[in-house]
């Protein structure tokens, strides 16, 4: 058995390190496009939802229920795609 040193535990320690760190991959530069067409829908229903408001305060209920139906397709779209 091998006499404790510090210099041995740091040999140790620096084994370890080289068998943990060998034929590991070089990291790569991951981006994700997030310009989906479900997330540009999502925005557009985000953005419509104080013209809704804005719509149902002043009593224009027609033009408020056609863009609820709207916001509805779009929801639909995004759940096939």
């Amino acid at each position: 058995m091998e006499k404790f040193t510090p210099l041995s535990a740091f040999k140790n320690a620096m084994s370890f390190k080289n068998l943990c760190t060998q034929n590991v991959p070089e990291k790569k530069d991951q981006t994700e496009n997030i310009l989906t067409v479900p997330n540009v829908l999502t925005v557009g229903r985000m953005v419509m939802c104080p013209f809704l408001g804005y719509l149902v305060i002043q009593n224009d209920y027609s033009m408020a229920f056609n863009l609820f139906v709207v916001a509805g397709i779009t929801d639909l779209v995004c759940l096939f795609d």
